[in-house]
Parts: structure tokens; C-alpha cells; sequence
């Protein structure tokens, strides 16, 4: 994609799109590494942040609670198909924050300061995408029957408690 975009490999073995920004200074500590340590420094910061950032995709694992909240249901599929590219997309945060953390040693290494990185979107792959789509679509139809059912039984609890109320005046 003539550099807008990067692919990596999930767990569960999907090559997905990835696009965002870099932001990089010299290091004024460290000139040397950047002027003799490599020839060509800029490629090899991009080659040092991508291999961060596929080993991160590779052996990502979302964070505990982060899971449906339907019992037994998304945590059982997790398990059996590795980590899902919604788990991916949910957790951004968390990816960016990580890769920060991992390129603080780029100064000392290369002459480099690492001053953002921000992945901004994460494409599945075209055969895959329906049935993302069709995941999402099913999951969001079970909270809504959830949170249906819930109100029904709230509501329920809240006309038993005022026919006790009623009958108890009458008593």
C-alpha cells in the first residue's frame, strides 16, 4: 500500500491491516548511534517499531474483563479461536500504550526519541470481514435481548413489591 499501510499476523493466524502515525526526534544524548550507529536510520526506526508492533499483534491477549458479559459465551470462543481482531480494536489504548513503552529504549539504542505512535485502524482481511460483521451484529442482538429480559425483570420485582405494599395496607 506505498507505506500506509502494515500488515500482522493475529493469534488466531488472520493478517490484518494495520495504519497510524510515527513521530520521532534525534536523540541530542545519543547523536553518535544516530549518525554512525546505522546507515540508514530512518528505515531501521520504522523496521524496530514494526517488529515491536507485530510481535505485540502476534502475541496479544486481551486484558481480564474485557470479555462479553454473556456467560460462558465470547470467553469459550476466545479460547477456542485464539484472540479476536475486536479484542484488538476494543484494546487500542492498550496497544499504543505499549508500544510506547517498549520504544523508550530506541534513544539509547539507535539516537532516536520516540514522541508518538498512534495505530489508528485495524482492518481484518475481505474474507473474513462478513463474518466479523455478522459476529458483531449476533452479539449485539444477545445484549439487547439481555438488557430486554433484565428491565422485564426488574420491572416484574418492582409490581410484586408494590401488590405486597397494597395487600399489606389492606391487611
Amino acid at each position: 500500500n506505498h507505506g500506509t499501510a502494515l500488515e500482522a499476523v493475529t493469534k488466531d493466524q488472520l493478517n490484518t491491516g494495520l495504519t497510524g502515525q510515527l513521530r520521532y526526534t534525534v536523540s541530542e544524548r545519543n547523536l553518535y548511534a544516530f549518525l554512525f550507529g546505522v546507515k540508514n536510520p530512518g528505515s531501521h526506526v520504522m523496521g524496530y517499531f514494526v517488529s515491536i508492533l507485530r510481535d505485540r499483534i502476534a502475541n496479544f491477549e486481551a486484558p481480564a474483563g474485557t470479555a462479553a458479559e454473556v456467560p460462558g459465551a465470547a470467553s469459550d470462543l476466545g479460547t477456542a479461536q485464539g484472540i479476536s481482531i475486536n479484542d484488538l480494536r476494543k484494546n487500542l489504548r492498550d496497544l499504543n500504550d505499549h508500544m510506547d513503552q517498549e520504544c523508550r529504549s530506541s534513544a539509547a539504542r539507535y539516537g532516536v526519541t520516540l514522541d508518538a505512535s498512534l495505530i489508528t485502524e485495524i482492518d481484518p482481511p475481505q474474507e473474513v470481514e462478513s463474518a466479523l460483521a455478522a459476529i458483531n451484529t449476533a452479539h449485539n442482538q444477545v445484549s439487547s435481548e439481555i438488557s430486554l429480559a433484565q428491565a422485564g425483570a426488574d420491572q416484574k420485582i418492582v409490581q410484586s413489591r408494590r401488590a405486597v405494599d397494597i395487600e399489606t395496607l389492606k391487611a
